[in-house]
């Protein structure tokens, strides 16, 4: 009888060192510690016809021991010796495979499948899947070298198709554990700083800092570019805060967070505008913002001489007691309207008086008590000056109506006599009459560019202290 000993996946390893012992039809030992040679032979001669059991005492190294006798017979003069291949299993290994979450690997993934390919690429195992627990268990896996390919990821997960090297050891005790994982299907934020006013106004130079759920600082220092954009790849599907720092210049600290989500399998980029009100501008009006309330200049205060407001000094053309020669004058004793004293440009009206006539010696002249309207005496053509006017215009005389210019006066035009119509001279038609208006016009237009020059000063006032 000849034996061979080889390996059960792949009968060209011949098993070296293997022993057995052969036992007869009644299970008595007749030899024992036969071994096999390096080719995993070994022969027995001298057999008598009958029934044996070749019984696997030691297994080849790494190789499971042979369970079961091998049974053969040997006939009567049998020409040829029997020759009996035995084969031998590799002991086998076993491989588990966990399947977990990139960023927390206390996530299980269920529903993961994988094939299992040899060193040679070719296919041994296909349609593994990870149970509830992200869990595969692969047993009797012949010691040697495997690729483990991800055919199908979970659901917002990335499939990772790389495929991962294991080796079974061989004699190997304990399963052979891998852990795989997987990264969550990220996504994206862009954020565009603009103007609360005006959208289309981008503000560069904003500062953020990006916060997660639980208010960890995960970037710090993110500065709008010069489109007054952020944007930030890479983000696990969660909720997250943008937090501004620092605003943009001109424009006020928007300090409440701006809270976002980025969902699972989000495949576009999450798009947030951020706005900014602008700072309020205070502009400075110069003499307006910077009244000083005790300055005797000011709108409030105390008025300089030449002012138009309350608390006149003298010269002054408002309200308020003046001194002789101010433009304001006295008002007597009855007067309604505050006409001018003695001796001011309009003089003080007399008794009685309901107008502010101008006072004898003034430069109007004054109207003699009863009479209402200043008119000049008959025969003159204006009021005569009174000794010592400044004027030089005289002052009427009771009853008479109009101002007749005195003796010498500057006006020199004589009134027309009681009768006369102003028709000409004793009614002659063709003659104007001497009434004295030429005189009352040069006052008027006098009195015209006297009020637009106040005017003008008033303004000009007004402009510098603004």
């Amino acid at each position: 009888m000849e034996i061979e000993k080889v390996d059960k996946d792949v009968n060209s390893i011949k098993l070296k060192g293997v022993k057995f012992e052969l036992r007869d039809e009644a299970n008595n030992v007749i030899k024992s510690d036969l071994t096999t040679d390096e080719k995993g032979q070994f022969s027995i001669t001298d057999l008598r016809p009958g029934k044996y059991y070749l019984v696997e005492t030691k297994a080849a190294d790494h190789y499971e021991l042979l369970a079961k006798p091998v049974e053969f017979t040997i006939v009567k003069s049998q020409p040829e010796p029997v020759k009996l291949l035995v084969e031998n299993k590799l002991k086998s290994g076993v491989l588990e495979i966990q399947k977990v979450d990139r960023d927390d690997t206390s996530l299980k993934l269920e529903g993961v499948k994988f094939e299992l390919r040899d060193e040679a690429k070719n296919i041994v195992r296909t349609d593994l899947t990870t149970d509830n627990n992200g869990r595969i268990l692969i047993t009797d896996l012949r010691p040697g070298k495997y690729y483990l390919i991800e055919t199908k990821a979970a659901e917002h997960y990335e499939l990772d198709s790389e495929p991962i090297e294991i080796i079974i050891e061989r004699n190997q005790q304990e399963p052979k554990r891998v852990q795989v994982e997987n990264k969550m299907i990220y996504g994206s934020v862009e954020l565009t700083k603009v103007a609360a006013r005006n959208h289309n106004r981008v503000l560069a130079g904003a500062i953020f800092n990006l916060l997660d759920d639980q208010g960890n600082v995960l970037y710090r220092d993110l500065t709008t570019d010069e489109n007054g954009k952020i944007q930030i790849d890479e983000l696990r599907p969660g909720v997250y805060q943008f937090v501004e720092t620092k605003a943009p210049r001109g424009y006020r600290l928007k300090s409440a967070p701006y809270e976002f989500t980025i969902e699972k399998s989000q495949e576009e980029t999450l798009k947030i505008r951020f706005e900014n009100s602008p700072v309020p501008v205070w502009v400075p009006i110069p003499g307006l913002d910077d009244i000083d309330e005790d300055d005797p200049g000011s709108e409030d205060g105390n008025n300089t001489p030449g002012d138009n407001n309350g608390g006149s000094t003298p010269g002054d053309n408002s309200g308020g007691p003046t001194t002789p020669g101010n433009g304001g004058g006295v008002s007597a004793p009855g007067d309604s309207d505050g006409a001018p004293a003695p001796g001011d440009d309009a003089g003080a009206p007399a008794p009685g008086d309901s107008d502010g006539a101008p006072a004898p010696g003034d430069g109007a002249g004054a109207p003699a008590p009863g009479d209402s309207d200043g008119a000049p005496a008959p025969g003159d053509g204006g009021a005569a000056p009174a000794p010592g006017s400044g004027d030089g215009v005289a002052a009427p005389a009771p009853g008479d109506s109009d101002s007749a210019p005195a003796p010498g006066s500057g006006e020199g035009v004589a009134a027309p006599a009681p009768g006369e119509d102003g028709s000409g001279k004793h009614g002659q038609p063709g003659i104007l009459p001497q009434t004295g208006e030429t005189s009352l016009f040069y006052m008027l237009i006098a009195g015209l560019i006297s009020l637009a020059a106040g005017a003008g000063l008033l303004v000009y006032r007004r402009f510098r202290q603004l």
